[in-house]
Parts: C-alpha cells; sequence; structure tokens
C-alpha cells in the first residue's frame, strides 16, 4: 500500500495520465468537466481511455462543465447527473482498477471558499488492492453518489448546451473580473542556475510546446492588429478569459516569436503588446528577450526573459523592470561567462505554464503601467 500526497495540478493531471493508462477500467466524480484552465487537462489525459470507463458522475454547478464533454459520455452510456446547483458538491475521486490492485485519487474542496484554494491543490494518491479498507470507502462513496444521481435524457443535455451557449460571454468576462495575476515569488526561490539550452531542435520543440499550451487552454482564437513602435501586423491570438491573457506565435527565418498581452481583443483598434519573449532558432541571441534554460537537477525546460522590455515611452526598459520585478533565477549561457540575470516566465512541461506566464506578463505590465 502507497500513500502520496499531490501537489499542484501538474502533479494531479500526470498521475491521472498514468493511471488511466495502466488500468483495465476505472470510474469517477467530478464538480467540473472539460472547463477551461489548468483542469482541462485531466478530461485530455482520460479521453483516450474512455473505452475503459465504467462510471462517470458529474455534477451541473455554475456552468462549469463543457457541455461536449457531457455528450461524448452521455454517447457512451455511462453518464450520470448529481444535482448541485447550490454548489454544495466539491469531491473529486477517481478509482482506477486492474486486476485486485487499485489507484484510488481524491481531493476536495469543501473545506474553503473556491476562490481562497487556487493556486494551491493538494489531492492524494493511494494504492493498493481492492479488499483494502481504504478501496472499500472509496467504493461505498460512490454508491452514496450513486442513489444521488440519474441517467440525464438527450433533451436535458440540450437545454444544458444551449443555456451554456447563452451564457458563455458573460461567464467569460464574469472570469476576467475575478482572475487572480499575483506573481508567484517562489517560482524561483528554488532554482538552481540554469543552463542555455541551444540546440535548434529543442528551440522548436520548446516553442511548439508554447503554443499547445495556449491553443489547448484558449477561450477563443481570433485574428486581430497588434501595434509596436513603428508599426503594427496581423496576428492570430489566443485568449484566455480566465487569466485575461493573450498569446500570438510566430515563425520566423531568424527564430519564433512569442507576442503575449493583457487586453481582451476586440473588433476595432489594435492591441498593444505587453511583453514579447522571442526565442533563437538556435545558439544565444542576447538581442531577443526570450531564452530557454534547462534545471541541470531535474532536466526541466524553463521559458525565461531578459528584462528588456520596450513600449515606446520614456523609463520603461530593462533597469526599470529590475528595480520592480520581485524574484529572479541565474542563466549560465557558456561554460566560461558568468551567469546573467533572468526572469522565470514559467515552466515548460508544466500544465500550470499558462498561470505561470501570465503571472509574468500581468507584472510586466504592472511595471510598465507604473512608469507612465
Amino acid at each position: 500500500m502507497g500513500l502520496d500526497l499531490l501537489s499542484g495540478s501538474g502533479r494531479l493531471y500526470e498521475c491521472i495520465a498514468d493511471a488511466s493508462k495502466w488500468a483495465e477500467e476505472f470510474s469517477f466524480c467530478t464538480s467540473a468537466l472539460g472547463v477551461s484552465g489548468s483542469r482541462s487537462s485531466l478530461w485530455q489525459a482520460l479521453r483516450p481511455q474512455l473505452g475503459k470507463l465504467s462510471r462517470a458522475y458529474v455534477a451541473l454547478e455554475a456552468l462549469r462543465t463543457k457541455p461536449d464533454a457531457l455528450l461524448e459520455l452521455h454517447g457512451l452510456g455511462k453518464l450520470r447527473l448529481i444535482p448541485a446547483v447550490d454548489g454544495s458538491f466539491r469531491a473529486n475521486l477517481w478509482t482506477f482498477s486492474r486486476g485486485k490492485e487499485q489507484i484510488v485519487v481524491v481531493g476536495s474542496g469543501a473545506l474553503l471558499p473556491p476562490a481562497l484554494m487556487a493556486p494551491h491543490e493538494a489531492y492524494v494518491r493511494w494504492s493498493g488492492f481492492s479488499s483494502d479498507h481504504f478501496a472499500e470507502q472509496a467504493e461505498a462513496f460512490f454508491e452514496k453518489i450513486r442513489k444521488n444521481a440519474h441517467v440525464p435524457t438527450q433533451e436535458e443535455l440540450t437545454q444544458y448546451r444551449d443555456a451554456f451557449a447563452d451564457a458563455e460571454e458573460l461567464h467569460e468576462h464574469l472570469l476576467e473580473l475575478g482572475g487572480d495575476f499575483h506573481r508567484p515569488t517562489t517560482l524561483d526561490a528554488d532554482l538552481p542556475e540554469l543552463s542555455s539550452v541551444v540546440d535548434r531542435m529543442e528551440l522548436r520543440r520548446a516553442h511548439s510546446m508554447i503554443v499547445r499550451h495556449f491553443e489547448e487552454q484558449a477561450t477563443f482564437q481570433t485574428e486581430h492588429r497588434l501595434g509596436f513602435q513603428g508599426g503594427s501586423i496581423e496576428a492570430k491570438l489566443h485568449w484566455i478569459s480566465s487569466m485575461m491573457i493573450w498569446g500570438a506565435f510566430h515563425t520566423t527565418r531568424d527564430g519564433y516569436e512569442n507576442r503575449f498581452g493583457v487586453t481582451r481583443p476586440a473588433e476595432d483598434g489594435s492591441l498593444e503588446i505587453t511583453v514579447a519573449v522571442n526565442l533563437p532558432r538556435e545558439g544565444v541571441n542576447r538581442r531577443l528577450g526570450g531564452a530557454l534554460g534547462r534545471d541541470p537537477r531535474s532536466g526541466a525546460l524553463y521559458l525565461l526573459h531578459s528584462g528588456r522590455i520596450g513600449g515606446g515611452r520614456k523609463g520603461v526598459g530593462a533597469e526599470q523592470f529590475w528595480r520592480n520585478f520581485r524574484s529572479s533565477a541565474l542563466l549560465k549561457d557558456h561554460p566560461s561567462e558568468e551567469p546573467r540575470r533572468v526572469a522565470v516566465v514559467g515552466r515548460l512541461d508544466s500544465s500550470d505554464f499558462v498561470r505561470e506566464a501570465s503571472s509574468f506578463v500581468h507584472e510586466v505590465a504592472r511595471i510598465k503601467r507604473a512608469a507612465r
């Protein structure tokens, strides 16, 4: 028997993905499924293994679950709905079985209001046998949920889908109003000296990871004009309402352009670019704002920024950035050189990358506003 604490959505995603591949069958109940943000990756982790699904209990609370996820589960004949319009259901339980072996993952938000919980999440992973007391307790919990759940009709799901569509734009604005963009100053605290990644293939893969993170979590995508000192360009934006951030990505002959902003795209006018974190195609290019660093202990990759910010206004630049930015890391470009100071945008192999990147971008926006 084993018991592990899973701290953060990244660990949870890895656990769910691995357990669903390992299992011969699995069941779950949840208060939200297929929502935007870090939890959406759980649905993506489960989808390739839906042929093994035994039971799925979902609470319809505050339009937090995407209709497409419900329709897919209903099509499999596995979906049961739990009445929770008052927000009373916050349990999350997954059980994975292989023969007599079992993995149980459990977490709950009932102790505190949701706004006081994010972004620090904790879940427990237990492993043992189906005859163990913990596994029996999990099965008893499912039985309790079963008695309060029902099989939805197609008409119910259609009504939910229509209500979700009607409320989606308003819901996005509510998410924007409630977004939390405080810089997690502990993000860089435990990092050792990072080493520059200069390999062409690794830099290309890193850029693809950045784009994929934004594509998977985007509320919507749109073509929009971006303005900057000396001109403007048309670009495809990936807007994420819950974090009030957009990303625009482009590959050039010399490298990879990653532009970010914090203003919601509208139909008219151009948007200001808050910060560009551009990467070279290979090697080190200090003229660009971005860099890719590797943790020599874990091998984790981090998107980094030099602190050189623009904006066409007096006082906006690297000096002001480092005078106001709240944390930093060290990056060594060459073994013979002294390391340079960099800001961590986010860890690329983490499902929390977009949240980390949004914190960085909003911090840059704060610094720029202070210079006005």
